[in-house]
């Protein structure tokens, strides 16, 4: 694992992972010859879901994605299955939150399996949760988790004897993250959330070689509550902002401590987004074959 102690860290370019991943989805694109499509089911109008879905409307038309956006105000539950039920697309997504009259877990296992691209379903999940490590390249990753797999291959990050802490235990991030690095050798992976003890996360967090973190709860870790030298990759994004955008879980004064540092906005983020195309693209291979 990297190690600079003592000295500022470097920061991990999210943007420049994202870029990489485009240029490669970019190749595979062209040497398809069928259109491709995504549609993308949105409920209400929250702003910072706007901000997401117009990110994920200019990466699909950069590799030549069909990019077809449903958006309702206001949909009733059954009204909102009945759409997920006739989408023709090649892959769908389901946009969170989805409003309080409709219950995710039922829109969620609605989405057919040849078009879970978010692998929120638990089919298409538990195939993540049982591939081994060498498996993770030809299957469909939970985004977020496949943003973290993709930072480790870049920077070289080693398990081997290392401790790793996964803060937050949701579904987007906590569950499949912890899932994901479950694969590897670490020495001990501990999960917490906001509710567990805070002796133990206090302890944890200062013994943690490896962080990842996604509670939304701004600027959550400080500085002193890490070791120096530790990877810091802050998956967490909250409602409140800061000069520069979005604030993340991990405070940026971490990054005189961090050897490594994915920070919100810049780090995750653009990486999750360009890991949804690979698995788009992944799904598209995969019915070729059939």
């Amino acid at each position: 694992m990297l190690n600079n102690a003592g000295k500022e860290s470097r920061f991990i370019d999210g943007k420049l992972i994202s870029s990489e991943i485009l240029e490669r989805l970019k190749l595979e694109r062209q040497s398809m010859n069928k259109d491709l499509s995504l549609e993308v089911f949105w409920v209400g109008n929250d702003k910072a879901t706007e901000s997401f879905v117009k990110i994920k409307s200019s990466f699909a038309e950069k590799i030549g994605i069909n990019f077809i956006l449903r958006h309702f105000d206001e949909i009733s539950e059954k009204e909102l299955l009945e759409q997920i039920e006739k989408s023709k697309a090649d892959a769908l997504l389901l946009q969170l939150p989805l409003t309080e009259n409709i219950d995710k877990n039922k829109a969620i296992e609605s989405i057919k399996i040849q078009q879970d691209l978010d692998v929120l379903k638990r089919e298409t999940y538990n195939i993540f949760k049982n591939a081994s490590l060498s498996e993770l390249d030809t299957i469909l990753l939970p985004p977020v988790a496949g943003a973290v797999y993709e930072i480790i291959k870049k920077y070289k990050i080693e398990s081997k004897g290392k401790k790793a802490v996964v803060l937050g235990n949701g579904m987007l991030v906590g569950k499949p993250v912890f899932e994901l690095l479950k694969k590897y050798d670490f020495a001990e992976l501990a999960v917490f959330d906001l509710n567990s003890d805070p002796q133990e996360l206090k302890r944890a967090l200062f013994e943690a070689d490896l962080l990842v973190s996604g509670t939304g709860s701004p600027s959550l870790v400080k500085a002193e509550m890490i070791k120096d030298g530790a990877v810091l990759i802050d998956a967490g994004t909250s409602s409140q902002k800061a000069r520069n955008g979005l604030l993340g879980d991990i405070d940026l004064n971490c990054r005189q401590k961090a050897s490594l540092f994915a920070r919100t906005p810049g780090g995750v983020g653009p990486i999750t987004v360009a890991v949804l195309y690979q698995n788009l693209i992944k799904l598209a291979k995969n019915r070729q074959l059939r």
